[in-house]
């Protein structure tokens, strides 16, 4: 799992603690301080260098927040999965992750903030009934 790396607090007044998110799945391979974790109260989002890429929310929603991805960003995306317990939609017992699953969803990109606000139920809430 994440590893704690800070604590800050964002636009609502919820504590967010950030952690480096630490490669379990491929032995012997770190991600280089290069992937991070946000969690709040409402859920956890992945940061992939400097971009935020996906929500896991804590009702077990999955949201995709950024369309694009490299060979290292979807390692990044795949950890996450895994560790988060994000099923794939066709292998119900497995995590999601690949890129054919990862190109195939649906993008929510636009819809939050960046930063401290990423998480919060409003920003969930009108992403989904967007």
């Amino acid at each position: 799992m994440a590893k704690p790396t800070a604590l800050y607090t964002n636009a609502q007044g919820e504590e967010v603690r950030c952690a480096e998110l630490q490669n379990t799945t491929q032995k012997g391979i770190s991600f280089y301080g290069k992937a991070f974790v946000h969690v709040t109260p409402h859920g956890a989002v992945l940061q992939s260098y400097k971009t935020f890429m996906c929500v896991k929310t804590t009702d077990g929603k999955f949201i995709k927040l950024n369309g694009t991805y490299s060979d290292t960003t979807m390692r990044h995306i795949n950890e996450f999965c895994e560790q988060y317990n994000v099923p794939h939609p066709e292998r119900p017992l497995h995590a999601a992750g690949g890129k054919k699953w990862w190109v195939g969803l649906p993008c929510h990109e636009g819809h939050f903030v960046h930063g401290a606000e990423l998480v919060s139920s409003t920003s969930i809430d009108k992403s989904l009934n967007a």
